[in-house]
């Protein structure tokens, strides 16, 4: 039975996956159909240009919206119980088995190592926030520079100068934030050694928390009535013209707001 529900779930994120490489491909060449169908001495990407290019491909982006949404409920309705702990991160082993102990019980020297490697993870992660909001600071200051974007100006070439300043710093931003999420996995690994030795020394059983049969009947009750409201919203939006104001208001904020085209 497991070995069926896995095949469906893989089944299903093929499909998603497959799904959302065409969408993306296909998105792609109206990009580049606009681009390089363009008349030199006209704007490049206009409202009505962007919106025409998109609404050929409109049934396969609702196909995609549809598949993915569906590939969500089916992965409510075939979840498998996950029995094998190495895959779980170390911060969460860590975060599991501290709450196995009773930390009032136990001598605060013991505890040195532990909260010290937490709050090594608690300094990273302040420092990612710091070097987030400098890089954030930074792209906006040249986003919101109004010199950069002239109307005078050479479309494309004002692309690639925003690309060329604004792109590193998200760049710096991810990889901050990939290192700290590295150092944490090792710093939980090095605590949770420590934490072994202090369940073994008090004897607690080490075993990870379950949800109860209730407790998951309700978050996939609730999940399920908000995929539902999703879909409705989506199909009333289709069906009020929705697609059309998105594609409108998108393409004026490139032509018009940001100042491309």
């Amino acid at each position: 039975m497991k070995n069926k529900e896995k095949l469906t779930r893989n089944l299903i994120w093929g499909i998603i996956s497959v799904q959302t490489i065409l969408t993306g491909i296909f998105f792609i060449i109206q990009v580049l159909r606009i681009y390089f169908g363009a008349n030199p001495l006209e704007q490049v990407f206009t409202r009505e240009k962007v919106g025409a290019h998109l609404l050929e491909i409109i049934v396969l982006i609702i196909l995609w919206i549809v598949v993915v949404v569906g590939g969500i409920i089916c992965s409510f309705i075939f979840k498998l119980e996950d029995k094998n702990i190495s895959k779980h991160s170390n911060i969460f082993k860590l975060n599991n088995m501290i709450n196995l102990l009773n930390i009032d019980n136990i001598n605060p020297n013991e505890l040195e190592l532990i909260n010290k490697e937490k709050k090594k993870r608690k300094i990273a992660w302040f420092i990612v926030s710091i070097i987030s909001l400098v890089c954030a600071l930074m792209a906006f200051l040249y986003l919101f520079n109004p010199n950069h974007f002239l109307t005078s100006g050479i479309p494309n070439e004002q692309v690639i100068n925003m690309v060329a300043n604004v792109f590193p710093w998200v760049g710096v931003s991810f990889i901050s934030a990939i290192v700290a999420v590295i150092f944490e996995e090792i710093s939980a690994k090095k605590s949770i050694e420590d934490v072994k030795v202090l369940l073994k020394k008090y004897k607690k059983p080490f075993e990870y928390k379950e949800e109860t049969r209730k407790e998951k009947l309700s978050l996939l009750a609730i999940r399920s009535v908000v995929v539902l409201a999703a879909i409705i919203l989506i199909i009333v939006g289709i069906f009020n013209d929705g697609p059309s104001g998105v594609f409108y208001k998108a393409a004026k904020i490139c032509s018009e707001c940001i100042g491309l085209g």
